[in-house]
């Protein structure tokens, strides 16, 4: 099935097949990247993205500001790899100096190539983290050399940082059920890549893939920046941002006039690939 994909990666749009093989992902087989200790780049910002506006907010999303619950765990990283720069969310998970990203913003599925600067900077704050220690992605997220399809359902990572990020963080959850999502990022033409936008929708299993999912947003302007934020649960009665993170943003497109975010739902497959990083970053 084809599909008309705008990819929050760049500001290319390409017509991508959503397809892939998800029993890949069900193997459970990682890349584990060690970073010098002196970091990655030189400390130079990076281009901003090439579009940037304040944007209107559709009814029910929302800004969060520093200081508010649950900004602090959020990040945006900027990066280059493969020569491209990425423009992306992430979030702190399960520990309080990991975190959660997209794996496109950190590795490249074609060329295999790592990332060669890293610029992450706390939701309010301009001065940029350079030197997380270690970075994991499934194995099955880069193609096959005869693959000219990501695979979506594997694009998702884990940063090891050298120094705490937060003192609260989110814990992973089971995607694979039908649930109500707020859906986290920073999206350029929301916010100008610099504001943490909450984006209320409903998270649904892909039935081409048990482990690619899309949450239904009434957002038309949430794309690049988007990238690697999180969908967390949002239980009747609980606060935005209080729930478990089932999944998380890395391409949207539109579906009978609503914007869909789409990218992976996490199974046993994402908990193993933490345990992994933590066991094997020493």
């Amino acid at each position: 099935m084809l599909r008309s994909w705008t990819s929050v990666l760049t500001v290319v749009s390409t017509t991508l097949l959503a397809g892939g093989d998800a029993s890949a992902v069900q193997s459970c087989e990682f890349d584990l990247f060690r970073v010098p200790e002196t970091g990655l780049g030189i400390g130079v910002p990076l281009a901003a993205p090439p579009k940037v506006a304040d944007g209107s907010l559709a009814e029910g999303s929302a800004f969060l500001e520093p200081g508010m619950f649950p900004v602090d765990r959020f990040a945006t990283l900027d990066t280059l790899v493969d020569g491209v720069n990425r423009y992306c969310t992430a979030q702190s998970t399960e520990f309080s100096t990991v975190m959660l990203t997209a794996a496109h913003c950190v590795q490249d599925a074609s060329s295999a190539k790592w990332v060669s600067d890293f610029q992450m900077r706390r939701i309010g704050e301009k001065r940029p983290t350079t030197n997380p220690k270690c970075m994991v992605v499934p194995k099955a997220w880069v193609n096959k050399p005869a693959d000219v399809r990501f695979n979506w359902p594997a694009d998702y990572a884990f940063v090891l940082m050298r120094e705490q990020h937060s003192t609260s963080f989110f814990r992973l959850g089971d995607g694979t059920e039908t649930r109500p999502v707020t859906a986290f990022g920073t999206p350029s033409l929301l916010g100008k890549h610099e504001r943490l936008v909450a984006i209320p929708g409903l998270a649904e299993v892909d039935p081409e893939m048990t482990t690619f999912g899309t949450v239904r947003v009434i957002q038309e302007d949430a794309t690049l920046g988007m990238s690697g934020g999180a969908w967390v649960t949002q239980d009747p009665g609980s606060k935005i941002g209080e729930g478990v993170v089932i999944g998380l943003s890395t391409t949207s497109f539109s579906d009978a006039g609503v914007r869909r975010a789409a990218g992976p739902r996490f199974d046993h497959c994402a908990s193993e690939m933490l345990e992994f990083l933590m066991k094997s970053c020493r």
